[in-house]
């Protein structure tokens, strides 16, 4: 499990299993660190949306979330 002090998560992909693949393919997009951010989560998702605007992408990290079906 993440610290929620330590990453923010700021999306999330879900491809269901189909003819080509086994398994669902999960991933959790978060940014890191999440200290770097206000504590207050109300003050934090503006503070993305004007860094997101600012340099025109957020830093996140891709976590794939492996045996966790849909």
């Amino acid at each position: 499990m993440l610290d929620r002090m330590e990453w923010i998560a700021v999306g999330i992909t879900i491809a269901p299993a189909c003819g080509n693949t086994a398994a669902d393919d999960i991933c959790l997009y978060v940014g890191q660190p999440a200290r770097t951010w206000h504590r207050n989560p109300q003050r934090r998702i503006p503070e993305l949306k004007a860094y997101a605007r600012r340099h025109g992408t957020l830093p996140v990290t891709r976590i794939l979330l492996p045996d966790i079906g849909l």
